[in-house]
């Protein structure tokens, strides 16, 4: 059992169980302010696992991101811990930095788009009594998660 983000087609031999669709966007400390259409004052930060994250998000939104250099981290935490020390700007999708938008650590200034991508679990077809049990509890947290208001990103969170 894995739960992944991509797009279809999948390895073969295996279950695909959708969960929901991939929301990202760029997001920062309070104490950097950005604006569509001028130079950011900030780096642009990323992760290796998503090097295309700037261009696609620029592409899908229409706004050019265009900071002052950028950087690339292993894991999307250190990158998340950067943008709220105030270090850069991070593009990130919604269901990792939810919780830090809610607390104002981090401020979504043009709201978060649809990535192109979705959440799956992908389970081995072979029926497993706990596996059946686990993916059930998973599509229902997944059911859960799309109706609240945390799965509800800003469109903006600042002008």
């Amino acid at each position: 059992m894995a739960i992944r983000v991509g797009r279809a087609p999948w390895p073969p031999g295996v279950d695909v169980i959708p969960l929901f669709s991939e929301k990202f966007g760029p997001v920062h400390a309070p104490s950097i302010r950005l604006a569509a259409g001028k130079p950011w004052p900030a780096a642009l930060l990323h992760t290796v696992s998503r090097r295309n994250a700037w261009s696609d998000w620029s592409a899908r939104s229409g706004i050019a991101a265009a900071g002052e250099g950028a950087a690339e981290f292993e894991h999307f935490y250190f990158m998340l811990e950067a943008a709220i020390a105030g270090l850069g700007v991070s593009i990130s999708p919604w269901p990792l930095v939810a919780e830090d938008v809610a607390a104002g650590r981090l401020i979504a200034p043009f709201g978060f788009i649809d990535s192109g991508l979705g959440y799956v679990a992908l389970r081995r077809q072979k029926q497993n009594r706990k596996a059946d049990i686990f993916c059930r509890w998973l599509e229902t947290a997944a059911r859960e998660y799309v109706a609240g208001a945390r799965s509800r990103p800003p469109e903006a969170t600042q002008p």
